[in-house]
């Protein structure tokens, strides 16, 4: 399972080089019963609002 998750988390690195993913990771975090920070869901939300405008102009493939 730790094997898993540590490869999931090193594809999602490579992929956040191009296109900006923090929601998903905050989800994955979420997913794994990590603490998330009230100050991150503000920032989240923000981001998850960018990500869908962004998702409108051009899909990716993975996403």
């Amino acid at each position: 399972m730790n094997f898993i998750v540590n490869t999931g988390l090193f594809c999602i690195i490579e992929v956040w080089q191009e296109y900006d993913i923090s929601y998903f990771v905050s989800q994955i975090f979420r997913n794994l019963d990590i603490k998330v920070q009230d100050d991150t869901k503000q920032i989240e939300e923000a981001n998850v609002t960018r990500h869908m405008a962004k998702r409108k102009r051009k899909l990716h493939p993975l996403f």
